[in-house]
């Protein structure tokens, strides 16, 4: 994609947070972020059997590796309970899951095998009893 403000390529990712509001997210995520050149947006999908399309958080990021870096520390900064995790799912619809617990080297390593995918989407999920809990995935239209 190219940001026509700009003339620079661009990506969106989807930032989701079950039991966080968008709006909520934004306000609370955007003071973490500001710094690393990421705009965040709020946006209507379009969504496959979806009632009304939901709202979602996407951040414009000027293809660097540092700006996605940035996203996850941000969420882990603001994970509240040892019971969450951060999902990161790739255009290809591969994923990495990252436990709230994981020691900061884990988390380095797995943010070096993220840079290899083409980000889709970071999600943070609530973990119940080892297994997750239950995920409505967004299946857009032009997927």
């Amino acid at each position: 994609m190219i940001d026509s403000r700009e003339n620079a390529p661009y990506s969106e990712i989807r930032i989701l947070w079950d039991h966080i509001p968008p709006e909520q997210l934004k306000k609370k995520l955007n003071p973490l972020i500001c710094k690393q050149g990421i705009d965040l947006e709020i946006q209507k999908i379009r969504a496959h059997g979806a009632i009304a399309d939901p709202i979602v958080l996407v951040a414009i990021v000027s293809g660097a590796s540092s700006a996605i870096t940035a996203i996850i520390m941000g969420l882990f900064k603001l994970l509240d309970k040892t019971n969450q995790k951060i999902v990161i799912q790739a255009q290809a619809g591969s994923r990495l899951e990252i436990p709230k617990n994981t020691s900061k080297k884990k988390i380095e390593e797995l943010i070096g095998l993220m840079h290899q995918m083409e980000v889709k989407r970071v999600r943070v999920m609530d973990v119940i009893s080892g297994a997750e809990a239950s995920e409505i995935d967004i299946a857009e239209q032009n997927d």
